[in-house]
């Protein structure tokens, strides 16, 4: 009888999780996923095969029960920023939940040939009006995060290298740049949409209890856009100039993660892990209010995003990722797919 890959996904729920998940399953590995107490989706994957354990990350015990015999363990599970957890979250979940996943793996799964580590591209990040030393950001540029996230995403992956070389556990490192679902990009008060939705991003500042002065700023300026009815905006410099930057589609990051655990070549590396290609802020409003029949306003601001475009050239040559969907792609798609479910 042949024996199946045991594979184990924690945040197999997730943007890239669910993804990384239908991969394994297609070539029919055996796998497993660390779900959350509660998460509704955890019928979705036994229904589809996959064997679940129920538990939090900081729950060494419920570690030790998913890791057993894994043979590639493709770590996931994360609180983000984009899901507005805390700080408090982030040390909890993002540090001493990757500890606890490294202890169990190290004496659970002798037989580990694995570990991909999600990171983020936010272990670049030193600030959010503080440009990048060099661009694209590739794996040489300093890593000095600027916000408790990325802080604990670059310790998480420090304790991971770490234990490579006190124990041999067989380490590798992912850094996804910002990662969706197409689908994302038209729900206007999510983290992608309403970075275009005039309402969408009005309705979210409103609800917070403090801002900073460069979402006071925005604040400011957008309340006068809102006539009752939805249109886009895009963020600008004085000069009208939006910066650049880029979104990778979810389906591209998980065939990132899939390489990367099964690569000779990525033991004990990073790689950035990015889309097909950058765009400007003003051209994906643009063709928004194209697709979707809505006009865009410029907003210039005082202090605005730097550019942010990060390589993947690494995981290109080494590991032959070759993500294929452009943020255009995904809009195309995401619209369409909403087209179809109104027909039905």
């Amino acid at each position: 009888m042949v024996q199946l890959m045991r594979i184990l996904v924690t945040g197999a729920a997730g943007r890239i999780g669910r993804h990384v998940v239908d991969g394994y399953l297609a070539d029919g590995a055996e796998v497993r996923a660390l779900v959350l107490p509660g998460d509704p989706s955890a019928g979705l994957l036994e229904a589809a095969g996959v064997k679940t354990t129920v538990g939090r990350l900081e729950d060494r015990s419920a570690v030790e029960r998913a890791v057993d015999n894994a043979e590639i363990i493709c770590h996931l599970a994360a609180s983000l920023t984009s899901r507005g957890h805390a700080d408090d979250d982030f040390f909890e979940t993002n540090l001493r939940g990757v500890y606890n996943l490294l202890q169990s793996a190290r004496v659970f799964a002798p037989g580990l040939r694995r570990l991909v580590v999600a990171s983020s591209d936010a272990v670049y990040w030193a600030g959010r009006t503080v440009p990048p030393l060099f661009l694209p950001v590739d794996e040489t540029h300093p890593r000095e995060p600027g916000s408790v996230y990325g802080g604990t995403k670059l310790a998480g992956e420090d304790l991971s290298l770490a234990f490579m070389r006190t124990y041999g556990l067989p380490v590798s490192i992912m850094r996804p740049s910002a990662t969706a679902d197409p689908w994302e990009l038209l729900d206007r008060e999510g983290p992608f949409g309403r970075r275009h939705f005039v309402r969408g991003m009005l309705a979210h500042l409103e609800r917070q209890a403090e801002l900073d002065e460069v979402s006071e700023e925005l604040l400011s300026a957008l309340r006068p856009l809102d006539d009752g009815r939805e249109r886009l905006y895009v963020v600008a410099d004085a000069d009208g100039r939006p910066s650049r930057t880029t979104l990778n589609d979810a389906r591209d990051a998980a065939d990132g993660m899939r390489r990367i655990a099964g690569s000779d070549a990525a033991l004990g590396e990073a790689f950035n892990i990015g889309p097909a290609a950058s765009y400007a802020e003003g051209e994906l409003a643009g063709y928004l209010g194209e697709r979707l029949g809505l006009p865009v306003t410029v907003v210039p601001l005082r202090a605005t995003r730097p550019d942010w475009v990060v390589s993947s050239d690494k995981a290109r040559a080494l590991l032959c990722y070759a993500p294929g969907r452009t943020v255009f792609d995904m809009v195309d798609e995401a619209i369409e797919t909403r087209a179809k479910e109104i027909e039905r």
